[in-house]
This record gives C-alpha cells, structure tokens and sequence, in this order.
C-alpha cells in the first residue's frame, strides 16, 4: 500500500496516512486530538477511512 491509497483502502493506520499526505504522523496525531480530521477509535487505535480524509481535504481547500 505504499504511498497506492484509494477510497478502496477502507482503514488505514496513521502512519500509512501519514505517508500518502506526506506529512509527520505527530501532525495527525495532533489534528485527531482536536477532531480536526476525520477518524476512527479502535479501541485505542486511530484509523481513517480514506475517501472521508480526501472528502475532508477537497472540501476545506487544502
């Protein structure tokens, strides 16, 4: 799955995340404790649904 994220991913971790956004997994950690971006907990997991991360990021023009 380097740096190959699509809507078909599902759920990925924060460092695939990271990855694909090209930024430090720190900066998502950070935006999740302010429910800047979108995730899920699993359990004390955070993932992310891909096509809401893009949706997130087309929408707030970025």
């Amino acid at each position: 799955m380097q740096g190959e994220l699509s809507a078909q991913s599902g759920l990925v971790t924060v460092e695939e995340m990271a990855g694909y956004l090209q930024v430090p997994a720190s900066w998502l950690y950070a935006r999740t404790a302010s429910n800047a971006i979108p995730h899920v907990r699993v359990g004390r997991y955070v993932r992310f649904n891909v096509s809401e991360v893009m949706a997130w990021l087309a929408e707030s023009g970025r």
